[in-house]
């Protein structure tokens, strides 16, 4: 494994019927979910420094006194203690406290509650969905994520993006700046496959030749002019809004840039036509949030690649945005710049409503791998290190234990249970790296859960599943970008 780092550089980017009614909309628009009181959810990597390129309520007992008995000398009041409640039942209680509000509709730029995309391009396949979170849910508020992916031949662009919870039209800059990010690298992809003949055979040189690092290095200061294309794009909406008498009643007062403020995650990858099968992947992050790559076939302690790192602003709890004046600066996006070039066969885009989840990163990647191949979202058989497990009766015993969808109330609506599997319980008897050599043993839990022959669609899947797992302190909005290579 070896860096470097490209020397090129780029010039300084309810009337109560009504909320029925919308009620009634929304549990249709995810129909499989209410059949039933409980529902299972049927080697390089381099830093491209030089190339410019309100928290869950949880009521707890409240202990009484009992009277002293009378007649004793220096009776003292007895503490009734309550029996601790476990983690479980901890869970499960939050979860039903969450209501339900639908998207408001009385105000511009609504967005929908669930978006969910599977995408069959040469080479690969995608699989993408957004959910609203809990909290947006239960204050009756937009969810502020968004997500675009697009392609040219077998090439892949993704991009996510999670607007500033604090600012109401943060979910505007989250949509522009995905939509003219993915389609600046489409527009640039095409002019340099045309203008760079000779590009994809020197990608598929040796990383450390001058051929490919000149080629990462086109590759980085297109993605770094993508990031440059999602500012401007933001920038136009803000004018847009600014002008706009609707925005300024909304907020009332005039807007500012800042209230378009959202994090921002761009990758693109380039499948490689050599005998290892490699990709170039090259990714460029603003704000929290995370990017990474999975290698099925590659050794449990090596399979994993953060292509990104969650900065924070100027304080402690801040994060940087799109909008951040310092964004436009060459410094700031080649240092945000990364490039890899891997056997890996998974890349993950994800907002910090997933990303938290699976804290820290560099260990928990795996952790959602399989939660995701438990939940029938990826094929189990897709890792495996050959080597078939051997496991005592017992194992097996707690696996069938464990292996039992586990189910929490839907927000939606509260009648409804969704069974979903959690690899955090099945690590309890088997670990993740024993788990790594043979998954194929998540095949019980996979097919329990796939009970729901309706779900057909991965992305669908994925969906539901976002919608619905329980995470203690989890409550934000929830976007995860797939690339199956």
């Amino acid at each position: 494994m070896s860096d470097f780092r490209p020397e090129e550089t780029l010039e300084t980017e309810k009337d109560e019927k009504e909320k029925v009614n919308l009620r009634k909309d929304a549990v249709q628009a995810a129909p499989v979910l209410l059949a039933g009181p409980v529902r299972p959810l049927s080697e390089n990597v381099l830093k491209a420094e030089n190339v410019v390129l309100s928290q869950e309520c949880v009521e707890i007992p409240v202990p009484k006194f009992q009277a002293a008995e009378t007649g004793k000398a220096g009776a003292q009041p007895v503490l009734n203690a309550a029996k601790p409640l476990s983690n479980d039942a901890v869970t499960e209680h939050t979860a039903s406290l969450w209501k339900y509000i639908p998207v408001p509709q009385d105000q511009p730029d609504p967005f929908p509650e669930y978006r969910h995309h599977l995408y069959d391009f040469p080479g690969s396949k995608v699989i993408a969905a957004r959910v609203r979170g809990k909290k947006h849910k239960h204050e009756g508020t937009n969810c502020d994520d968004w997500y675009e992916v697009g392609h040219d031949g077998d090439i892949v662009a993704a991009a996510v993006s999670d607007g500033a919870g604090s600012r109401r039209l943060s979910r505007i800059g989250a949509r522009q700046a995905c939509r003219a990010g993915v389609k600046s690298l489409q527009a640039g992809l095409k002019e340099m496959l045309s203008s760079h003949t000779g590009l994809r055979r020197e990608l598929a040189m040796d990383i450390a030749s001058a051929e490919c690092r000149r080629a990462c290095g086109i590759l980085a200061v297109l993605v770094q002019k993508a990031v440059m294309a999602a500012y401007k794009s933001v920038e136009n909406a803000f004018g847009e809004c600014l002008v706009d008498p609707v925005y300024t009643k909304l907020l009332g007062r005039a807007p500012v840039f800042t209230d378009f403020a959202g994090t921002f995650l761009l990758a693109l990858l380039v499948p490689l036509q050599n005998e290892k099968r490699e990709k170039i992947v090259i990714t460029c992050q603003i704000g929290d949030g995370m990017l990474a790559l999975l290698d099925t076939g590659a050794p449990f302690e090596t399979s994993v690649k953060l292509m990104g790192v969650p900065d924070s602003g100027d304080f402690s709890g801040e994060t940087d945005f799109l909008t951040s004046p310092k964004i436009t600066q060459a410094a700031e996006l080649q240092k945000r710049t990364m490039i890899s070039k891997s056997t890996a066969d998974l890349l993950f885009l994800m907002t910090d409503g997933v990303a938290d989840d699976y804290f820290p990163n560099e260990t928990q990647m795996h952790r959602l791998y399989f939660d995701l191949a438990a939940n029938g979202i990826l094929p189990v058989s897709l890792t495996g290190q050959g080597t078939r497990l051997k496991l005592t009766r017992d194992e097996w015993m707690l696996l069938d234990q464990v292996f039992v969808p586990q189910a929490y109330p839907w927000v939606n609506d509260q009648s409804v249970k969704i069974g979903l599997q959690y690899t955090k319980r099945i690590g309890e008897v088997l670990p993740l790296d024993k788990l790594w050599q043979d998954p194929a043993v998540l095949q019980p839990a996979a097919e329990a859960v796939l009970a729901t022959k309706e779900l057909k669609d991965p992305s669908k899947r994925l969906q539901v599943w976002l919608d619905n797992y329980v995470e203690r302190g989890s409550f934000d909005d929830r976007t995860l970008v797939i690339v199956r290579m």
